[in-house]
C-alpha cells in the first residue's frame, strides 16, 4: 500500500508539472508548432509509464492479498479439523462393541453384560493415548467439549442418544491404534470380552469422519489477551 500511494503521488505531481510546463510554454503563434507537439508527446509518454507502474503495483498488491487469504483459509481449515468442527479423512481403526447376549439372572449381572459410558471412555482414552487425531462415536464427532455419559438407559454424546452396537472410528496410525487395544494384556478389551461383550478391531485404509455439524458456543471462555506484565494467568 505504501508503494501504491507513492506511485499515485508521483502520477499527480507529474500531471501538475505538465500543466505548469504547458502554461509556461510559448504560444503557438510565438514558437514553432513542433516544439509544442514534442512537449506534449514527451509528457504523455511519461504519464503512460507511471500508469503502467501503478497498475503493476496494484496487481502485485492484489496477488499478495490473495496469497494471504489462501494461507488464512488453510490455517482455519486445519484448526477446524483439529477442533472437530470440520470433516476429516485418513487411515485408522474401526472398533465395534456389542452388548452380551448371555442370560443375566439379576439386574446386577445384566448390568455387567451391557456396554456403559465408562467402557467407551476407556477405549477412547486408549486410542487418544496411542495418537488418534480424530475420533467419532456412532456418527458423533468427539471434540474438546464432547461428553460421553449415561442418561437413563441410553448413552448420550453431543446431545444425541446412541444405541448399541457402538462403533468408534479413530484416525491415526492403524498399527499403533490397534496395538494399543489388542496388545494390552488385561486391558479394557480383555475385561469386556471376559463378560461376554463382543469387541472387534479392524484396521482401515481410509475413514471418513464428519464434523460436529455446528460450531461450539462458549459462555465463559474467550480469547486470551497477552499479558503486558506480571505472572501468567494473573
Amino acid at each position: 500500500m505504501v508503494a501504491t500511494c507513492g506511485l499515485l503521488g508521483v502520477l499527480l505531481a507529474a500531471q501538475l508539472n505538465y500543466q505548469r510546463r504547458l502554461s509556461a510554454a510559448p504560444r503557438v503563434g510565438e514558437a514553432r508548432l513542433e516544439q509544442v507537439v514534442q512537449l506534449y508527446e514527451s509528457q504523455r509518454a511519461e504519464n503512460d509509464q507511471l500508469r503502467r507502474q501503478l497498475d503493476e503495483a496494484l496487481a502485485s498488491s492484489g496477488a499478495g492479498g490473495s496469497r494471504q487469504e489462501v494461507a488464512t483459509e488453510q490455517h482455519l481449515a486445519a484448526l477446524g479439523s483439529f477442533a472437530g468442527v470440520a470433516p476429516v479423512q485418513g487411515p485408522g481403526v474401526r472398533v465395534v462393541l456389542t452388548d452380551s447376549n448371555g442370560p443375566g439372572e439379576g439386574a446386577g449381572e445384566q448390568d455387567a453384560l451391557t456396554v456403559h459410558d465408562q467402557d467407551l471412555l476407556q477405549v477412547i482414552n486408549e486410542l487418544r493415548a496411542a495418537g488418534a487425531e480424530a475420533i467419532e462415536l456412532n456418527g458423533q464427532r468427539l471434540t474438546a467439549v464432547s461428553a460421553v455419559r449415561c442418561s437413563g438407559p441410553v448413552i448420550q454424546v453431543n446431545g444425541s442418544a446412541l444405541a448399541p452396537p457402538y462403533r468408534i472410528l479413530a484416525i491415526g496410525d492403524p498399527a499403533a491404534l490397534s496395538g494399543a487395544l489388542l496388545d494390552l494384556r488385561g486391558g479394557i478389551l480383555d475385561q469386556l470380552r471376559n463378560v461376554g461383550i463382543a469387541v472387534t478391531v479392524t484396521r482401515e485404509v481410509n475413514l471418513q469422519l464428519p464434523g460436529l455439524g455446528r460450531e461450539p458456543s462458549f459462555r465463559y471462555a474467550r480469547p486470551a489477551v497477552p499479558p503486558t506484565g506480571g505472572e501468567p494467568g494473573s
